[in-house]
């Protein structure tokens, strides 16, 4: 599915102390105050989207951080989450934890994408990359980002993209941007299903740039950061219960 529970997967009432929310149909920033987002933060935000507003709440990011980076003499992360997430796996106070545990290893730069032209924006715009992190529900060829879980509704011609795939060719140039020794995190179930040898999306990241690709082979639940730079981490799959975790971690060679 796409980390599934995640990290702890709340809903986002739950999330927000609201008795009861839903992130789509927002059309207006006042709706946003319904969902526990401050008028300031609303106002103050570089964003226009309101579910994006909403979303980059939920991670706890500063209003005057949203579209904005700051480049001291840390390496540089760029983590890129789903605007679609139903299930609000990515969005939990778990993965809150993990941004802080990025932070302190990395200048961070947190973006909310609805579709792949989003993603190579972002790319563009953050110099130096050391670590990128693809975020967003999977398949083994397919993050989605602003269309629904692609293991149960793939992308189509229509909304191919809202998500990234093995036929995004246009996206492989930005992410050879990344520094020779960057790591390519998809944070995201089965985009390494097959392992070696298989048509997935982690081997053809890997390939198309070379850079070190961390995948997971699995439906997966959680994220296991074993050093920050270098880089390395571990996805867990618990779909047995907690007493029955493996390492469902998989790494293009």
């Amino acid at each position: 599915m796409g980390l599934r529970q995640v990290i702890g997967s709340s809903c986002l009432a739950a999330l927000l102390g609201c008795a009861s929310a839903s992130p789509w149909g927002l059309s207006r920033k006042a709706d946003l105050t319904k969902l526990g987002v401050p008028p300031s933060y609303a106002r103050s935000a570089r964003e226009r989207d309101t579910t994006k507003i909403l979303r980059y709440h939920a991670l706890a990011i500063p209003a005057r951080d949203i579209g904005a980076f700051s480049d001291t003499t840390k390496p540089n992360a760029l983590a890129i989450y789903p605007v679609a997430d139903e299930q609000e796996s990515f969005y939990s106070p778990d993965m809150r934890k993990i941004l802080a545990q990025l932070r302190r290893g990395y200048d961070l730069r947190v973006v909310i994408a609805a579709t792949e032209g989003d993603v190579r924006h972002a790319i563009r715009t953050t110099p130096d990359l050391s670590l990128l992190i693809l975020a967003g529900h999977g398949s083994r060829d397919t993050i989605s980002l602003g269309a629904p879980n692609p293991s149960i509704e793939p992308l189509t011609t229509e909304n191919e993209h809202r998500g990234i795939d093995l036929s995004d060719d246009d996206l492989w140039p930005e992410l050879r941007r990344l520094r020779p020794d960057g790591t390519i995190l998809l944070l995201s179930c089965l985009t390494g299903e097959g392992g070696r040898g298989a048509e997935n999306l982690a081997n053809r990241v890997r390939e198309a740039t070379g850079r070190r690709v961390i995948a997971a082979a699995l439906d997966v639940n959680s994220l296991s950061i074993k050093s920050l730079a270098p880089f390395d981490a571990r996805l867990i799959a618990c779909s047995l219960g907690p007493l029955a975790c493996v390492d469902a971690t998989y790494v293009p060679e």
